[in-house]
């Protein structure tokens, strides 16, 4: 079993190699490119940014309704909960 912190530096590995994955797709075609972000998506539901990632998934598939629910401003003051340091731009 991990520890606290080998679990949080092994969740950090997958994010990291997830992310990777994405700009690795984007560069390779429109479907992969969605797909990975869609799978990013099912695997880090609560990821403070996910919704700015997914953006470009909800444009791509002309899911206009979603993609503006995407930049709500409730989205946004969400960020700047979880990133302090946004917060005087997010204004």
């Amino acid at each position: 079993m991990l520890s606290g912190s080998e679990h949080s530096l092994t969740y950090g590995c997958e994010k990291l190699f997830q992310l990777i994955h994405i700009k690795v797709a984007a560069k390779m075609s429109d479907s992969l490119y969605v797909a990975a972000l869609n799978e990013y998506k099912s695997n880090f539901p609560r990821d403070p940014n996910l919704y700015l990632l997914m953006l470009d998934a909800y444009v791509m598939e002309k899911d206009y309704p979603k993609a503006i629910s995407a930049v709500s401003d409730e989205q946004v003051q969400e960020l700047g909960k979880a990133y302090p340091a946004i917060k005087p731009y997010l204004k």
